[in-house]
């Protein structure tokens, strides 16, 4: 009888670990995310909920981890309006979380670019749909900057951003996604 106790319970062990598998999604990955909210030093405030939605499926070793049209949602971490004395408008913006499936994963990711998928870039033919997997001919938001330490900056105004505008963040922490097995 513990002969079949013990079986029945290495073959439920075997059955777990089939369940899911844990892809680890690395630190420097980065990811497009389209803005669903408008964002502007003008209107928004600190802690101001947004969500993105991510424009390419993001892949490791061939599978995807993030489909596209997974969401991330962040806040306004910080901003500054533009005064007299100092024209630049200031905005730093935080995610905290990335919904793949029914799974909640912390994100933590700097933006490295603001990108603008309504111009066309210099290099595609004109009337050319702009392939945003191209990370070389993706025009940049016009107006907008962004810093090192991923702060968007507008010299001599707002920061505005419109929903559609994408940020192409880096991952700072690694994200661990559990796959459900598909028999």
């Amino acid at each position: 009888m513990a002969a079949i106790g013990a079986v029945w319970l290495l073959g439920l062990s075997a059955a777990a670990q089939q369940a899911s598998q844990v892809r680890t999604i690395p630190v420097g990955t980065q990811i497009d995310l389209m803005l669903k909210d408008p964002l502007s030093t003008k209107t928004s405030k600190v802690d101001d909920r947004f969500e993105a939605a991510s424009v390419l499926d993001v892949a490791l070793q061939s599978q995807v981890v993030i489909p596209a049209g997974t969401m991330a949602r962040g806040f306004v971490g910080s901003m500054r309006t533009p005064t007299r004395t100092n024209h630049q408008g200031e905005m730093t913006l935080s995610f905290y979380e990335l919904q793949i499936g029914e799974q909640s994963l912390k994100l933590r990711a700097t933006i490295i670019a603001v990108l603008d998928p309504t111009r066309r870039a210099s290099m595609t033919r004109a009337g050319a749909p702009i392939d945003l997997s191209d990370r070389g001919v993706t025009p940049q938001l016009e107006g907008v900057v962004v810093s090192e330490s991923g702060t968007l900056l507008a010299s001599g105004g707002d920061v505005t951003l419109k929903p559609g505008a994408v940020l192409r963040v880096r991952l700072d922490r690694p994200i661990e996604v559990k796959e459900p097995h598909v028999p």
